[in-house]
């Protein structure tokens, strides 16, 4: 049996991936403007935030484009606050081990924006990679095809990825909507474990 994706969902496949890169275009500069408004509080002050210069925060990450985001949280008490949002992006994936080749791609990416009294810092950490052959399968496979439904079965993946990142192998994912995500688990360059997945079954 061929490995190869039918082109109709292979089609399918690029067709989401192109959508997304145009959707979620404005978010990076979207979350640095909120970043900076908050590193310039502590410049400003000296200090940590006030509750309303929180609340403030709070609001502009709310107002930022919602396009691939999988999982938001936001926990804020009176003087600190930390935001976790996780989105699907697009990528172009290589590695040591194909010969100088790559891949699109997308990509679960966590971006955290932390407040307390005395610091204020950013994060951003991959989570998962996903191949665009594993996106046709899925196309291919899935019991519903639509983009609500791939976006559930993406944030699968970014819930079983703390529990995954011990295992440093095969790994498998279920699906809520018919069959399994799987892949192995890599290392990026700075040794963090991210899930890497291959196909969809």
């Amino acid at each position: 049996m061929s490995d190869k994706v039918p082109a109709e969902f292979l089609g399918k496949a690029r067709l989401f991936r192109a959508g997304l890169h145009t959707a979620t275009a404005p978010v990076g500069s979207q979350m640095k403007a909120v970043s900076k408004y908050s590193f310039d509080l502590y410049r400003r002050r000296n200090a940590g935030p006030r509750p309303e210069h929180l609340i403030a925060i709070e609001r502009q990450w709310r107002s930022i484009c919602s396009a691939g985001c999988v999982q938001l949280s936001i926990h804020r008490d009176a003087r600190s606050m930390l935001i976790r949002d996780t989105r699907v992006v697009t990528t172009v994936s290589s590695s040591s081990e194909w010969d100088g080749a790559s891949e699109k791609s997308i990509c679960l990416i966590e971006s955290s924006l932390e407040l307390t009294k005395r610091h204020a810092e950013t994060t951003a950490a991959t989570l998962a990679a996903v191949s665009l052959h594993a996106l046709g399968r899925w196309y291919q496979r899935a019991r519903t095809t639509d983009d609500t439904s791939l976006m559930l079965d993406l944030a699968s993946v970014v819930a079983a990825a703390p529990g995954l990142a011990a295992t440093h192998s095969d790994v498998e994912v279920g699906s809520q909507n018919g069959g399994c995500w799987r892949g192995i688990m890599l290392k990026t360059l700075d040794g963090k474990p991210v899930v890497n997945v291959r196909t969809f079954v």
